[in-house]
């Protein structure tokens, strides 16, 4: 669930969501279609996919890490980097069903942020 901004914001509105939708879809509305260059197009497309990352990290960010940090503290681990060393010197276990949670949660997050779309199945 994206995260509202904090009502009385010191910025006030538009917030930062707001504005990134706005910026979006200039590009990929107002801008993109006028593009004779095929080059300029394909940057273009590539801004606006990173504002859309952007935008869903500022959106999804601080609940995904608080969730995330709490799957890490249930195995013993302070960060990610610790999981690995762990699960590298064979301390933990994918078969615990709380270390798969760490692992898959992370990569799922990530994915949420990056490109959800490829958490479709086809």
């Amino acid at each position: 669930m994206p995260e509202a901004e904090p009502h009385g914001d010191l910025h006030g509105l538009p917030g930062v969501s707001d504005l990134l939708d706005a910026v979006i879809e200039e590009l990929g509305g107002g801008i993109a279609p006028s593009l004779t260059d095929p080059g300029a197009a394909y940057r273009l497309k590539i801004c606006t996919s990173l504002l859309q990352v952007a935008r869903r990290e500022q959106q999804l960010g601080s609940g995904q890490r608080a969730v995330h940090a709490g799957r890490l503290f249930r195995v013993g681990c302070r960060d990610e980097a610790e999981l690995a060393l762990r699960l590298r010197s064979g301390v933990l276990d994918v078969s615990d069903p709380d270390v798969r949670s760490a692992v898959i949660g992370a990569v799922v997050q990530r994915l949420r942020v990056a490109n959800p779309r490829h958490l479709l199945r086809p």
